[in-house]
C-alpha cells in the first residue's frame, strides 16, 4: 500500500486542494518563488516547456504565469487525446 500511495495517480491532491492549510502553503510557495526565481537550468530540467516560452520572450517568470503555462500544455494533451483541436493563446500576465 505504502508503494502504491507513493506511485499513485498525482490527481489524488485534489481531495486535499481545498484545504485551507495547503492553500496557505501554496500562496507561500508563490511567494518564495516570486522573490527568489528559478535559476534557468532548473526551469529547463522540470519544466521544458516554459524554459523554452521564457528563453523567447513569454510568459514572464512569474510563478503563476509559470504555472498556468504548464496546465494549458498539458491540458492541450488531453484536448488532442480527445480530438480537440487548441490554439496556443496565451493569457495576459497575472503579475502586474
Amino acid at each position: 500500500m505504502r508503494l502504491a500511495r507513493i506511485y499513485s495517480y498525482s490527481d489524488r491532491c485534489r481531495y486535499y486542494w481545498g484545504d485551507p492549510k495547503v492553500q496557505q502553503e501554496l500562496t507561500q510557495l508563490r511567494a518564495n518563488l516570486d522573490g527568489c526565481p528559478v535559476p534557468p537550468t532548473l526551469l529547463g530540467q522540470y519544466l521544458p516547456s516554459q524554459y523554452e516560452a521564457i528563453r523567447s520572450g513569454r510568459p514572464s517568470r512569474c510563478a503563476e504565469d509559470m504555472i498556468q503555462a504548464h496546465i494549458r500544455t498539458v491540458l492541450r494533451v488531453y484536448a488532442a487525446a480527445c480530438g480537440i483541436r487548441t490554439t496556443g493563446s496565451t493569457v495576459p500576465c497575472s503579475c502586474g
